[in-house]
């Protein structure tokens, strides 16, 4: 029987997700030659040729499992393969280090061998998100977690957050799990999750804000952890595992990694994480080499896969349009958006045809486009999620108005188109209103003032909010050229 097995999730799309086997069998020390499973949601002949063979040269057993159609919901996918690899590793091995793939080992994760009497290895969650916090009242939908899954307030105790050391209830991070796989808890994750996440009283969360969706995984592997571990069986892994680069400037600075190179387990969301962070050679170095090897590599010869007529137009600015209706501003959170023209300075819009906001805009041929930047990423998404219908929208922020005096606009955003319409038609189930920009407004601390007259910030100090086809909201990254100027640099052969 084998110590101990890595095994990670991956549909093999992704040259990324080579990086975390490379690093276990560059930098995992006594574990470095340790089996490695990556779980995939088809057959194995279904894969890229190119992953296929990068997967082999690391020495990776590839390990297909059947998925349900109807399975359509943030990381259900993930746990079913959680559950399906412990299922296999059953009298195959001690241990199962369940990893996110986004996970990079920099050095030897000696904790990940449990001592005989500890049945759990675990991290907290990186933030508070939808946590509870130990020194209140329970909220009422942790009261009804734990209702679901006969949590005793005996069973409770208090764990700290990866960033911000904020204490909560047990919430724990689902992205790196050592278990025992004779215990059964991921499978048991598993079975709660496909009964619970759908339950109305659950799913009335949803609607109030969309990010409980998206996090319920980690609320029921919590749930399961404490209906089926004492605590006795449970270890907490050091501060040094798992950790968050993609946070890393989040965390105030007393709890911030002083040596990144020095850390044992990491965790990212995208390459620019591993840029921006202060890494050193010969890591630094090994990184980068990865990312050509792997990433490029594959990115250049991997098949084109038919998609359907979808419009994959990506990334996407969210913005927040504004409308006066019913005597009141109502805001809808809007991705369908864009520049016409320049001059004149044209844009449109796109909303459903039955949305709120419309009636406004057709009221009075005027509306706004609002720029928010990610700190009013929850207000943003809520927006999106309710309707002026049935939510009074118009208390959320702060309001003014300018030369049209119908178009309501929000001084918290950093910029604000004040628009008249100039043409609206339908296609199909949606509504289009393209407009001339009247007036846009800038917050002052983001106007540059120079010789040339009036500038403004750049996009990272701008911070909005971008929307992928993943599903997922994601800050600006860094510049990497100036326009009209890249092409200066290109030379023909």
């Amino acid at each position: 029987m084998k110590k101990l097995i890595f095994a990670y999730f991956s549909d093999c799309s992704d040259p990324k997700d080579l990086l975390l086997a490379a690093s276990i069998r560059k930098f995992g020390g006594s574990l470095s030659d340790y089996p490695i499973w990556v779980l995939i949601p088809k057959r194995e002949e279904n894969v890229a040729n190119e992953m296929k063979n990068l997967f082999l040269l690391l020495n990776v057993d590839l390990i297909p499992f059947s998925t349900e159609d109807e399975l359509k919901f943030p990381f259900i996918t993930y746990v079913l393969a959680a559950a399906n690899a412990e299922a296999l590793a059953k009298e195959k091995t001690e241990l199962l280090a369940w990893l996110g793939s986004n996970t990079i080992i920099f050095n030897e994760p000696k904790h990940f061998l449990l001592d005989n009497d500890k049945n759990l290895g675990y991290r907290p969650v990186h933030h508070t998100n939808i946590g509870s916090f130990y020194d209140e009242p329970i909220d009422p939908f942790w009261d009804l977690v734990y209702q679901k899954c006969n949590i005793s307030k005996e069973q409770i105790f208090p764990m700290k957050t990866h960033v911000d050391h904020n204490k909560l209830r047990p919430y724990f991070n689902a992205g790196c799990l050592i278990i025992r796989p004779e215990k059964g808890l991921l499978q048991s994750w598993w079975n709660t999750y496909k009964e619970l996440h759908n339950e109305k009283c659950i799913k009335d969360y949803y609607n109030k804000n969309y990010i409980y969706a998206i996090f319920i995984h980690q609320v029921i592997l919590s749930g399961v952890i404490l209906s089926t571990m004492e605590r006795s069986e449970l270890f907490e892994l050091p501060f040094d595992y798992n950790y968050p680069l993609n946070l890393y400037y989040n965390c105030p600075f007393v709890y911030r990694a002083k040596d990144v190179n020095k850390l044992i387990t990491v965790r990212y969301e995208d390459l620019g994480d591993l840029k921006k962070i202060l890494i050193q050679d010969p890591l630094k170095s090994w990184l980068i080499s990865q990312i050509d090897n792997f990433f490029l590599k594959t990115l250049s010869s991997a098949e084109k896969i038919k998609f359907g007529n979808v419009p994959l137009v990506y990334p996407v600015p969210i913005i927040l349009a504004g409308a006066f209706f019913n005597n009141k501003p109502n805001f809808e959170t809007l991705g369908d958006v864009g520049i016409m023209g320049i001059k004149p300075p044209l844009v449109y819009i796109s909303s459903g045809q039955d949305h709120y906001t419309n009636q406004g805009i057709l009221e009075h041929g005027t509306f706004s486009i609002n720029f928010p930047t990610t700190q009013l990423l929850t207000k943003t998404d809520y927006c999106g999620v309710v309707s002026g219908k049935d939510v009074d929208k118009s208390q959320l922020f702060n309001v003014f108005y300018g030369e049209l005096e119908t178009a309501p606009m929000i001084r918290e955003c950093p910029v604000n188109l004040e628009c008249k319409v100039i043409k609206e038609f339908s296609i199909q189930h949606r509504q289009i209103f393209i407009a001339e920009i009247v007036q846009a407004y800038v917050s002052e601390d983001y106007v540059i003032k120079n010789e040339e007259g009036l500038g403004i910030a750049d996009m990272v100090k701008l911070d909005p909010i971008i929307y992928a086809l993943d599903n997922n909201y994601y800050k600006i990254g860094e510049s990497i050229g100036t326009g009209y100027q890249e092409s200066q640099k290109f030379k023909q052969d």
